[in-house]
């Protein structure tokens, strides 16, 4: 990742789940149905540990966190990663990649 990237995706954190929220054409269309899915296939449960490669701003951690599975989430935004911990406290440990 290239520090432009990198950011590019901090300066995007604060503003990128209203975006997504918000898309209902390319390329957040179906956005919320691909994290539902990704959560129904892992199939997870305590005391699973789920680690969230990519975390961004926690949308997919935030979904495994009803499981009761230990989270763990990684991300080369130190912004949005700050998004993550906020949004789901129970999350172990968020760190930058």
């Amino acid at each position: 990742m290239t520090t432009e990237q990198q950011d590019v995706f901090d300066a995007w954190a604060n503003d990128y789940d209203s975006a997504v929220d918000s898309g209902s054409s390319f390329p957040f269309a179906g956005y919320a149905a691909v994290l539902s899915t990704v959560v129904r296939y892992a199939d997870v449960e305590a005391p699973h540990t789920v680690l969230d490669v990519g975390t961004g701003t926690g949308n997919l951690a935030q979904r495994f966190a009803p499981t009761g599975c230990t989270l763990w989430g990684i991300d080369f935004s130190d912004a949005t990663l700050e998004q993550a911990c906020r949004k789901v406290p129970e999350m172990q440990r968020a760190r930058r990649i």
